[in-house]
């Protein structure tokens, strides 16, 4: 190769390198605005949504804006998964307004992330570091994260999920036996549906240390065998939890302004983990209890 050759060579190097993601530091494949154009690796079409269809770590390096008409951003189709938002937002361009929310103007993207791994459960999937709005969703299925099949290792922690609007912001699913389910350290607020969301089967909802608040019905739905302990529910427009049935463990919870003041969750059977005490109701009606 002559020199000519070799400067031609390099100059399109540089073209094509914000088009297609490789493996970054560490063996995880980049995610980012501009490789959505071509498809960011082997398995991914051109543009929208993005398709994760082999386990491994992947990583955001920006920000991503969902443009058309019922995308959705990304969607995994493997198990397991890293998923790291690294600071960065997924945009679907739609916005909500209200504390609880009144209404939402909708946007193009459809869902932020939808993992459904083929029909098997989908165990070991880690999301986390990031910000996930303005996505519009449908009467059926998810505006921001859609989890189907959800098996025992399920983590999302550290994420902002704020202004969808959709069934629910948040929803685990499993027709089948399921498993164990975590969200923790985050906030799913002004949501214009339900935040958080147990659906079908037997998944256990383990949701800690986040909070949930301003989402236009319930903050949170989980069925016997959920958990809920360090959270922040307040001025949801309905209960803070729907206990759906069965038994609900809460701790360390603290409850406000929901459900316009009344009764803050409804639960048939819940068992507290710390004491009476031990979670505080900052407002609601006489004759309500506190969980």
């Amino acid at each position: 190769m002559n020199g000519n050759q070799a400067l031609r060579f390099s100059i399109l190097a540089l073209a094509l390198a914000p088009l297609i993601a490789s493996a970054a530091g560490g063996g995880a494949f980049e995610i980012n605005q501009d490789c959505a154009i071509a498809g960011c690796f082997a398995g991914d079409g051109a543009g929208f949504p993005i398709t994760i269809s082999a386990p491994g770590s992947y990583v955001l390096t920006s920000d991503l804006l969902v443009t058309a008409a019922g995308a959705n951003a990304i969607n995994i189709n493997a198990s397991p998964v890293d998923l790291n938002l690294n600071g960065h937002t997924i945009d679907g361009g739609g916005s909500c307004t209200g504390m609880p929310v009144t209404s939402c103007t909708p946007g193009a993207g459809s869902a932020g992330i939808s993992a459904y791994a083929g029909g098997a459960p989908v165990g070991a999937l880690h999301i986390h570091d990031g910000t996930i709005r303005g996505f519009t969703g449908s009467a059926a299925s998810t505006a921001a994260i859609y989890i189907s099949d959800a098996g025992d290792g399920t983590v999302l922690e550290r994420l902002n999920i704020v202004e969808n609007y959709g069934n629910a912001a948040v929803q685990f699913y499993t027709s089948g036996a399921g498993g164990t389910v975590r969200l923790r350290d985050s906030q799913v607020a002004r949501n214009g549906s339900h935040g958080v969301n147990r659906a079908g089967g037997a998944i256990k909802l383990i949701v800690e240390n986040s909070d949930i608040s301003g989402n236009r019905i319930y903050g949170a739905a989980g069925a016997d065998g959920a958990t809920f302990s360090g959270n922040r529910f307040n001025n949801n427009g309905n209960y803070a939890i729907n206990g759906i049935g069965g038994t609900v463990a809460l701790g360390a919870n603290t409850f406000s302004g929901n459900n316009l003041g009344g009764n803050q969750y409804t639960i048939t059977n819940v068992a507290n983990l710390g004491g009476s005490a031990n979670n505080v109701c900052l407002d609601h009606s006489p004759g309500y209890a506190c969980p």
